[in-house]
């Protein structure tokens, strides 16, 4: 079977294994189970979430604080993906989000997120928010 031209020739479990690490962090951040963290991100990884006012934040321990005292939106609503490019053991992926936020309204995100396969699978090792709305 071929593979379609718009997975960069990622196999099928590449991509759905790439998509799950995706979903687990929002499932993972909204359930406060921050311990948790190394099960998607590198030991290295980086987190900028400049566009909403905090970060970045460099390695997985300063992540862990991070995500400790942030102020969390209710919940992730991580609506479509995409895999703008592969190259060996690195993509680069693009995630819509919807997320309501404690004080009413939206939240319009979209997600960078550089993933790399390592020996316990792909995880991020560059997270950052390319665009950020809030609406009504």
């Amino acid at each position: 079977m071929a593979v379609p031209s718009d997975l960069h020739g990622l196999s099928s479990e590449d991509v759905l294994a790439i998509q799950y690490v995706i979903m687990k962090y929002g499932f993972l951040i909204d359930d406060r189970e921050f311990d948790r963290l190394g099960e998607v991100f590198t030991d290295d990884a980086v987190v900028d979430y400049r566009p909403s006012g905090e970060g970045p934040f460099a390695g997985l321990a300063e992540i862990d604080r991070a995500m400790r005292t942030l102020r969390h939106p209710v919940q992730h609503m991580l609506v479509s993906h995409t895999i703008d490019s592969a190259s060996g053991d690195e993509v680069v992926t693009r995630t819509k989000a919807l997320i309501p936020l404690h004080e009413g309204g939206i939240a319009d995100i979209a997600y960078r997120d550089v993933l790399v396969r390592t020996p316990a699978g792909w995880r991020i090792k560059d997270k950052s928010i390319r665009g950020y709305r809030v609406g009504p």
